[in-house]
């Protein structure tokens, strides 16, 4: 943007189009252009300045003939903006009155660049001067490293210097130096295939150290292009891995340890868990072994009293043989919890489903009862409400469970009432919340010793003088059996007053009309026996002699034939026709569920009712004997009412039959 000044008036005398867009002037503004120098210059020091190195090298130029030496200044332009200039003169000659041509060329943005460029070199300079990675470049022709961070001192023990000074390849191990090259030269490749612009490389590289071990580093790389699109350098970051290294193998080692210790537990485990399950199957058997050892002989006792009070005797005889059965009775309930508490214990208690009627329940467990209950002159309630909706659940755990908590009643009451009740606690559309409370007057118990009667083997009095005997059981079986079937179980006492001990249970609705609350009696006496089926023919498979000779003589108005196994009850089956067969399980030679199969084989057997008669009380017992095909399930030791009525009740389907 040339202009013309006046060397004595330091004045302007004509501008370019250039010099107005650039300084914000018009044409008709070079009257006021008198003053430039105060305008372009307002800073007095700084207008001095330029003003005499401007005299300085007119001057010189005049004087030694040479052109003027451009200088660089910053002009204000009209708006009060500042634009960085660089500024020449020469002479346009005397005939124009020592006047020069002044060419200033705008370089504000190429300097403002050039700042930028400065302060971003200085501040990635400055990061990369105090970074802990180390910075570098490595010119590809050369193979020539151009520039490193001071921070490889800390990280190799080398200078930035003395690294520089170095091929590529003393940077690296042997190993992995080839990895290296091989990269670069792949890399290569793809930028000039034009596959690829620019590639970064991640890879990880041992380098030596100044004192002799070997660094573990990372190395994160990317080519850096030329105008043309070659790659001439690339830039890299690298970073010391040995710690994060050494973490990761000794992680690696534990890992490895506790793998191996993890396998040698779970192969302890798996040894113990095959201990624990045979020494399980060995406590059921025992249990299922001594369930039957003792019910066998059981059966006998209790059998031959029955048969002892049938034949008359004096009332002291007939008390006492009540004493007998009744003592039976009690050996026979703690038999009972033992196998349902270990049971329990083992999760091997299974639910079947059936139909409740919450009438005959009760009505059972009050008849259960009534006798010790009678005999200590104690007043017997029933208080139950007749449902109108049929309900599914397991009876016999809520006969069970009721009966628990009433024989508890009986025992520990002297005087007074014990009433049993039910109602509804809570329902829904699909459930029944039913609550089971049995209320006495009896001795009442410590409110401190109240929570802990509900834990095995703990009962209210543990002394050795206790007046109350029992093996504290019933109430842990009664909260377990509870909860099995979604409820709950407690107690409320006052001592010297009496105790309230209830227990919820969770019943399904089921689809028909209600049942009744009491069941109808049936008539189970010899009499209506004989009367009906007198000489009826049935057939008794069992081995223990006083077992069979129990049933024989309480069965005898009719005629039984006694087989002593179960191949002799097949052969007896296949020669003559019985109307009912009483078969033991356990049995020599062939057990009676194999018996069982042969016999419905025979001709005219497949409706003939076989009965059960077995020491085996579990569940699943009674289950596979039905499953099996038995019709009825009666568990030793017998009782002699349930025997006939059973019996009656089989032989009258027959002949409705």
């Amino acid at each position: 943007m040339p202009m013309a000044v006046n060397d004595d008036a330091w004045a302007i005398t004509n501008v370019n189009s250039a010099f107005c867009r650039t300084f914000g002037y018009q044409r008709s503004d070079i009257p006021m252009l008198e003053d430039w120098w105060l305008k372009a210059y307002p800073d007095p020091d700084y207008r001095q300045w330029v003003v005499s190195i401007w005299a300085q090298r007119l001057e010189a130029s005049k004087r030694d003939g040479t052109p003027f030496e451009a200088m660089e200044v910053q002009v204000r332009a009209k708006d009060g903006a500042v634009r960085t200039v660089l500024a020449a003169a020469s002479s346009i000659g005397p005939s124009l009155g020592g006047s020069h041509l002044v060419s200033l060329y705008d370089i504000t943005e190429r300097k403002q660049a050039e700042d930028r460029l400065r302060i971003s070199e200085e501040r990635y300079r400055m990061l990369a001067e105090n970074v802990s990675d180390v910075i570098w470049v490595l010119d590809l022709k050369s193979r020539r490293l151009t520039y490193v961070s001071p921070s490889v001192q800390q990280h190799r023990g080398f200078t930035a210097e003395e690294v520089m000074a170095q091929p590529i390849e003393a940077s690296l191990t042997p190993e992995s130096a080839k990895i290296v090259d091989e990269k670069i030269r792949l890399g290569l490749a793809h930028i000039a295939s034009g596959t690829i612009s620019t590639l970064i490389h991640s890879l990880e590289v041992d380098q030596p150290h100044r004192d002799g071990h070997v660094v573990h580093s990372e190395v994160m790389t990317r080519y850096l292009l030329d105008n043309g699109g070659q790659a001439t350098s690339m830039l890299g970051v690298t970073r010391d891995v040995s710690e994060r290294k050494r973490t990761q193998a000794q992680l690696d080692r534990y890992r490895l340890n506790l793998e191996e210790l993890v396998a040698s537990r779970t192969e302890e485990l798996s040894i113990a868990k095959d201990a624990a399950e045979t020494a399980n199957q060995a406590k059921s058997a025992f249990l299922a072994n001594m369930s039957n050892e003792l019910r066998t002989p059981l059966n006998a006792i209790t059998g031959f009293a029955h048969l002892l009070k049938r034949s008359g005797m004096t009332p002291m005889q007939v008390e006492n043989l009540d004493k007998i059965i009744g003592a039976g009775r009690d050996l026979v309930g703690i038999i009972n919890s033992v196998l349902t508490l270990s049971r329990l214990e083992a999760g091997k208690l299974e639910l079947t489903d059936a139909d409740v009627n919450l009438g005959q329940i009760v009505a059972a467990v009050v008849a259960m009862v009534s006798e010790q209950a009678g005999a200590k002159g104690l007043q017997l309630v029933t208080d139950s409400r007749p449902l109108d909706t049929p309900l599914r659940g397991v009876p016999t755990l809520l006969q069970q469970t009721l009966l628990n908590l009433a024989a508890n009643a009986v025992k520990f009451t002297h005087a007074g009432t014990v009433v049993v009740r039910t109602g509804i606690e809570g329902e829904t559309a699909d459930q029944v919340l039913v609550r089971f409370e049995v209320e006495d007057t009896g001795i009442g118990i410590d409110p401190q010793t109240l929570p802990r009667l509900f834990t095995a083997f703990e009962q209210a009095d543990n002394s050795l003088t206790r007046p109350y005997g029992g093996t504290g059981l019933g109430l842990a079986i009664t909260r377990r059996l509870a909860r099995l079937m979604g409820g709950d179980a407690g107690a409320t006492s006052t001592p010297g007053k009496g105790s309230t001990f209830w227990f919820t249970a969770q019943l399904r609705r089921a689809p028909g009309e209600g049942v009744p609350g009491v069941a109808r009696s049936v008539n189970t006496t010899d009499a209506e026996l004989a009367r009906r089926f007198g000489g009826r023919r049935i057939l008794l498979a069992e081995d223990e002699p006083l077992s069979g000779e129990v049933v024989v003589e309480l069965l005898s108005a009719l005629a039984v034939d006694v087989a002593t196994d179960g191949l002799e009850a097949v052969d007896l089956a296949s020669r003559s026709r019985y109307d009912l067969i009483l078969m033991d399980l356990q049995m020599p030679r062939m057990d009676g569920l194999e018996a069982m199969r042969r016999i419905r084989q025979l001709p005219g057997y497949a409706g003939v009712p076989i009965i059960a008669l077995t020491a085996d009380a579990f569940e699943e017992d009674r289950r596979d004997c039905l499953e099996a095909g038995m019709n009825e399930f009666l568990t030793k030791p017998i009782d002699p009412e349930k025997l006939v009525a059973t019996v009656l009740r089989w032989l009258s389907q027959q002949d409705r039959a």
